[in-house]
């Protein structure tokens, strides 16, 4: 299956179909973020709507998914803290500030694994523990 991968708002997305371009427009993307010191939110689209947004540029990362269906239903990954501090902060696509509480970093290890899944299934990745957001 195919994705579509936002990575800046000033960039077209680029379309992966496989595990090897996923892997490499993350880790390009992750370079970037370090070098700028500033993590980033990448936007992962399916074609039935299904969204995955992923934080990068860190050894900890931060999902949220967005069902694409007529009642969308939000969920956030679930890291082993219940704490609120300290806050995760990203830009999503380079240029939304936003703020994560703690409890919702998980690592990058985990997230990769989650964005492999949702290239396989364009559904909610059952491999890491999710919360419903609000």
């Amino acid at each position: 299956m195919a994705l579509r991968i936002t990575t800046r708002d000033d960039q077209p997305p680029t379309t992966v179909s496989g595990i090897r371009d996923l892997d490499d427009i993350l880790n390009a993307a992750s370079e970037k973020a370090r070098s700028g010191s500033r993590l980033n939110g990448l936007v992962v689209e399916a074609d039935n709507g299904n969204r995955l947004l992923v934080v990068v540029g860190s050894e900890e990362t931060v999902l949220v998914f967005n069902d694409g269906g007529p009642n969308p239903q939000y969920y956030a990954s679930k890291g082993s803290s219940s704490d609120a501090d300290p806050i995760f902060t990203c830009y999503i696509t380079g240029q939304h500030h936003t703020e994560f509480l703690r409890r919702n970093v998980i690592s990058y290890a985990d997230g990769l694994q989650a964005a492999r899944e949702f290239l396989e299934s364009n559904a909610l990745p059952v491999c890491i523990t999710w919360e419903a957001a609000s």
